[in-house]
């Protein structure tokens, strides 16, 4: 297992919350370098991804399925999200005095026929009023 981030500071916590633990720094906006030719049964990522807009968030996801996971492995995303557009409307008009709206947070609607476009199959499960999971494989086609 390897743990990676953007903060040398989130690096160095890790670190002595793991002692031991294998702790890279890593922009997935720019060089993968500290990650060249590995390859994971499952990447995960918690509350990050709503940092990107919709196209990013796809791009990311598809260069690290093509990159970096072994046949039959999985990225699974926890992060703020919902099913759909009009719930996150909704949510946005519910909490608008705390709003982040330089925030991009997902909607399934929106994201999973865009992995589908590129080859990934995707599924959502909604686990708080704000947060959901994803499930994300590469299809059969795309093998």
């Amino acid at each position: 297992m390897i743990g990676t981030d953007l903060s040398p500071a989130m690096l160095r916590i890790a670190r002595e919350t793991v002692p031991g633990g294998e702790f890279l720094q890593l922009d997935l906006l720019g060089g993968w370098d500290a990650i060249e030719g590995c390859r994971f049964d499952v990447v995960a990522s918690a509350y990050l991804f709503h940092e990107f807009d919709l196209v990013t968030k796809i791009d990311v996801l598809d260069q690290l399925a093509r990159c970096h996971l072994e046949h039959g492995g999985k990225l699974v995303v926890a992060d703020i999200g919902f099913e759909t557009r009009v719930d996150r409307d909704r949510a946005s008009r519910r909490w608008r005095e705390v709003w982040d709206w330089a925030e991009h947070y997902w909607a399934a609607d929106e994201a999973i026929p865009r992995l589908r476009e590129c080859g990934l199959v995707a599924s959502y499960r909604q686990v708080s009023p704000c947060a959901g999971v994803y499930d994300i494989a590469v299809t059969a086609e795309r093998r």
